[in-house]
């Protein structure tokens, strides 16, 4: 049953968001392939970083972390150039063509593709697993077991 709990764990971080799967325009889709294809190992430790720090703003974590306002400055500096390489560069025509079908929304909207693709890469390191893991620890299994069987 830990591995049922570990892709219940995955499941829950790293599930795609169905409205914008459902709803992305061919060329908004094409957009986000040509992003995810750009990303170098570099690239991808910019935007985790970057996600980071976004989420550690947040009220309820951010007494966690201890980000200097130097570090959130420069990350966001990387990842607006990021940003600029992908759409104007790498992805020029592919993001004239998700312009053209659906606006500003399917331009925004391909991004997630790619906070898909760094929390994904994200959940492969060994230490992440393993503190992922870890939750199995504190859930009801039993509960869990029972629950399913009287879904079936």
């Amino acid at each position: 049953m830990k591995v049922a709990t570990l892709l219940l764990a995955l499941a829950l971080v790293l599930a795609p968001r169905p409205a914008s799967a459902q709803t992305a325009s061919p060329a908004a889709q094409a957009l986000s392939a040509c992003a995810v294809r750009s990303m170098s190992e570099e690239d991808n430790i910019t935007l985790t970083t970057w996600l980071f720090m976004a989420i550690a703003r947040h009220p309820s974590v951010s007494n966690l972390v201890s980000i200097t306002d130097a570090q959130r400055l420069e990350n966001t500096r990387k990842m607006g150039a990021l940003i600029n390489e992908i759409l104007v560069e790498s992805c020029a025509a592919e993001t004239r063509a998700a312009f053209r079908e659906g606006g500003m929304e399917a331009v925004y909207s391909s991004f997630g593709a790619l906070g898909e693709h760094a929390m994904g890469a994200l959940m492969q390191n060994p230490d992440v697993e393993a503190a992922v893991i870890q939750v199995g620890a504190y859930v009801d299994e039993q509960r869990l077991n029972a629950l399913l069987q009287r879904a079936r």
